[in-house]
């Protein structure tokens, strides 16, 4: 029996290519919300994106300190390692990545930093999900990012601020985790069980 692996190259595509035309007009209303059969689509995708816009710029006025944390945080460990994150997990990208290399020159400096905020959330989305499956994994993160910011006091600040912008997109990428780990680790262990 060949265990089952989450392919991201498909769900990316199905991200791309899935027709939002008669539904996109939900993303302006200010009153909706993904429910059942939104989440991690494409729409609660765009939803999530569109909240972590929204609310970088609603907080650009005096978060001069805690954004320059937040954005020196996530580029500094852009590629920091999960450890005992198995073979099949390690070369999966930690975010979607739907922006193409040729758009990603063109980005306005807001923009580089609203992808660079998803990539951080999205990554820590997976750390948190592996943490429940190998405890240590968020402690040692936390200690590597505490020398990154200049200690304990300043990452607490620098991430509740990325958690408050990026709640949505946070969320999002922790159901999207939590299903890559159930496909490609948890039914793999009970497949390896089974064959015992």
């Amino acid at each position: 029996m060949k265990d089952a692996q989450f392919s991201m190259k498909n769900y990316k595509e199905a991200i791309k290519t899935n027709d939002l035309t008669d539904r996109m007009r939900l993303l302006g209303d200010d009153d909706w919300i993904p429910g059942k059969g939104d989440y991690i689509g494409a729409l609660h995708y765009l939803y999530a994106m569109g909240k972590l816009h929204q609310q970088y710029n609603a907080t650009m006025a005096g978060n001069d300190l805690r954004r320059g944390k937040a954005l020196f945080l996530c580029h500094s460990t852009r590629n920091y390692q999960i450890p005992d994150l198995p073979n099949c997990l390690v070369n999966k990208p930690s975010h979607l990545g739907l922006i193409s290399p040729q758009i990603l020159e063109e980005l306005s400096v807001e923009q580089e930093h609203i992808v660079e905020i998803s990539h951080f959330l999205s990554f820590f989305a997976k750390l948190c999900r592996w943490e429940s499956r190998k405890k240590g994994n968020l402690d040692q993160f936390i200690a590597n990012a505490n020398q990154v910011v200049g200690g304990e006091r300043l990452f607490e600040l620098t991430l509740s601020y990325l958690l408050h912008i990026g709640k949505d997109i946070f969320s999002f990428y922790l159901m999207l985790w939590e299903a890559v780990l159930i496909t490609d680790y948890d039914m793999g262990k009970k497949n390896e069980h089974a064959r015992k």
